[in-house]
């Protein structure tokens, strides 16, 4: 595999791109499983260093440079993947793999002219790469013990601090050259993408009609798979700007409780499905919530309770949805059809705003989430939800996409599915 510094070359066929792609999705799938190698085995496309291997990683690639919600989930599977592999190497295998890595590197070195990040980069691994062959040559040699590589390539190691660390150099013992390796590899992949934009064959891939069709294809799939999800995360630091890609649903619920500093019970079980959904990580949904109820309540609020006093109730709450107590059961958001058949008191939130909103509550709602000059779409959204709620949030969602970006096949069944399709429409691909 040897990092896969290379693109592939040769010709193949419009079924191998499509076969890759899902061959590939479906090892992101079981890769935290127990059956994960004889998922692999029986994939033609996860044939270590094979043509379909390195095309389907370069693919991924493409979509993770284009698509910063599948980064995340490309950057964790492929180190997943290497780990796997690495971890199944005899003593010659493990051999073969840092010879072809020094050569691919050497190769790599030759071709960069000027000075930078990606050369220093090639120039520390080269010398990790010459350092381990010594290792696995001679393993008892006290000279070959351990591993100089400055920090900065290995921040996974370095957060560990289980190695002494000098003069920004990181000594790292030559038994952990898998766990080095990884590391080693996670900053390649960071490096990778981030130079991606310099390089101009990259805009002529993303070009060819065939790629784009694949990229698409990956992109769907990925973002229709609830496992997958998880590692498209929430970041909270930017919590504001994702609120336009929250469904009206959410945002209403949202809305509340920026207004009143509170939820009712079932409307804050339902947006805390909704984040935990999304990607919010559960450390971060326990701060997101004493934000607001550590604040007074507003006089027409459902709730007063305080995070304060109860504290306890509520932490264990959020742990129940995650699935860390209680019946450790994994919950997640409603779908688009049981938040339209809820049956809701005249004080209780939630529930669907195509459904159970009046038309000038629903209008005051699409006014503030489309822009100034929708008139006229916001009314023929209305009519389209008095005949079918659902369809009148699909227009609703074509009304916020850029245009050349909606495909009429896409569909969700629930908020969470909605945000990561706006999300995924949204970028460039």
């Amino acid at each position: 595999m040897s990092f896969y510094l290379r693109p592939p070359t040769g010709f193949t066929t419009i079924f191998n791109l499509e076969k890759t792609v899902r061959q590939r999705l479906l090892c992101y799938e079981k890769i935290l499983t127990e059956d994960i190698r004889n998922t692999i085995a029986d994939l033609e496309c996860l044939v270590e260093d094979s043509t379909l291997d390195r095309l389907g990683h370069h693919l991924f690639r493409l979509l993770a440079f284009k698509n910063s919600s599948f980064c995340p989930a490309f950057v964790a599977n492929e180190i997943e993947l290497l780990g796997l592999r690495l971890s199944a190497y005899n003593p010659d295998e493990a051999l073969k793999f840092v010879i072809s890595l020094k050569s691919q590197c050497r190769t790599c070195l030759r071709a960069i002219e000027e000075e930078g990040r990606v050369k220093n980069y090639f120039i520390a691994l080269n010398k990790v790469c010459s350092k381990l062959l010594s290792y696995f040559h001679s393993p008892d040699d006290v000279s070959t013990a351990q591993i100089e590589v400055h920090y900065t390539y290995c921040f996974d190691l370095l957060a560990k601090r289980q190695y002494n660390l000098v003069n920004g150099m990181m000594l790292i013992n030559c038994t952990d050259w898998r766990a080095l390796l990884m590391s080693l590899y996670k900053s390649y992949l960071h490096l990778a993408l981030f130079d991606m934009k310099f390089i101009p064959t990259v805009n002529n891939a993303l070009q060819d009609e065939r790629i784009r069709d694949a990229l698409i294809l990956a992109r769907e799939l990925f973002f229709r798979n609830n496992s997958l999800r998880k590692f498209g995360s929430l970041d909270v630091t930017h919590f504001e700007e994702e609120i336009p890609n929250f469904p009206l649903c959410m945002k209403s619920l949202y809305n509340n409780l920026s207004k009143n500093n509170r939820l009712g019970h079932n409307a804050r079980f339902d947006f805390s499905l909704f984040l935990k959904d999304i990607g919010m990580e559960i450390t971060d949904a326990f701060e997101f919530w004493r934000r607001f109820y550590s604040k007074q309540h507003s006089s027409c609020s459902s709730c007063t309770h305080s995070w304060e006093e109860n504290e306890k109730r509520y932490i264990y709450g959020i742990k129940h949805l995650y699935g860390l107590e209680g019946s450790r059961k994994t919950y997640n958001v409603k779908d688009c059809s049981q938040m339209q058949s809820m049956t809701l008191g005249a004080t209780e939130e939630g529930g669907c705003p195509f459904q159970h909103f009046d038309d000038n509550n629903l209008r005051s709602l699409l006014r503030s989430s489309l822009p100034a000059d929708s008139s006229e779409n916001i009314e023929i959204i209305i009519n389209e939800r008095r005949a079918n709620p659902k369809r009148g949030c699909e227009k609703f969602l074509d009304s916020v996409v850029e245009k050349d970006a909606v495909n009429d096949e896409l569909h969700f069944k629930n908020p969470a599915e909605y945000y990561f399709l706006l999300k995924s429409m949204n970028s460039e691909v």
